[in-house]
């Protein structure tokens, strides 16, 4: 499943998306978290293109999987840490991730109101 999938890539994020002395940033795996978050993006869409016509059955799934949880998991990341060694992959990843939240919510109110309680985490990257 790409939720499971991509709770693996945000819970081991530092371990791929940070340069250090024994290794660099691995592209392969930011690649496929790029891709992993914008085919997740786009299942939520009818037609499973990038549109602003939302999926609410898609989007439901979804939510019953948890990626509302996974998102947030993603703003726990402690990126002031790490983001100048990430060679702006970390920035890149949570654009990504924001598209998907923005996507994810369309339209739907009960995702609306997961992420509505949730403001002051969101507002605290976000402000960065």
């Amino acid at each position: 499943c790409d939720v499971a999938r991509l709770s693996n890539m945000i819970c081991t994020i530092e371990d791929w998306a940070v340069s250090t002395s024994l290794s660099g940033v691995s592209r392969g795996k930011f690649e496929e978290s790029k891709r992993l978050l914008e085919k997740t993006r786009f299942v939520c869409s009818v037609g499973n293109i990038d549109s602003e016509v939302p999926n609410n059955r898609m989007q439901a799934i979804l939510a019953s999987l948890r990626l509302g949880e996974e998102i947030m998991r993603a703003y726990d990341t402690p990126f002031e840490d790490f983001m100048e060694k990430s060679d702006g992959c970390l920035h890149d990843f949570m654009l990504s991730v924001s598209m998907l939240l923005h996507q994810f919510v369309l339209g739907m109110p009960k995702n609306q109101r997961f992420f509505h309680q949730r403001l002051n985490k969101l507002s605290e990257w976000h402000g960065k």
